[in-house]
């Protein structure tokens, strides 16, 4: 199993793993550093359909355009 990534921080990892060509078909990993581990890199990792990443996508673009209207 390959996760491209799309984006990635120091406290925050966001990749896709295709389960085949169509981007429909894919799963969004999300993946965030705990914080509070501080022996280990430790991460929490969530998945998300990709009707739940567009939803995701409609509220970060809502929030980008907000803040675009404050500036």
């Amino acid at each position: 199993m390959d996760i491209e990534r799309i984006f990635t921080s120091d406290t925050l990892r966001i990749g896709l793993i295709r389960e085949n060509v169509k981007l429909t078909d894919g799963i969004m990993v999300v993946a965030s550093k705990d914080r509070s581990e501080k022996r280990i890199e430790k991460w929490v990792i969530n998945h998300l359909s990709m009707d739940e990443a567009g939803v995701l996508k409609d509220s970060l673009v809502a929030l980008l355009e907000e803040g675009e209207k404050d500036a």
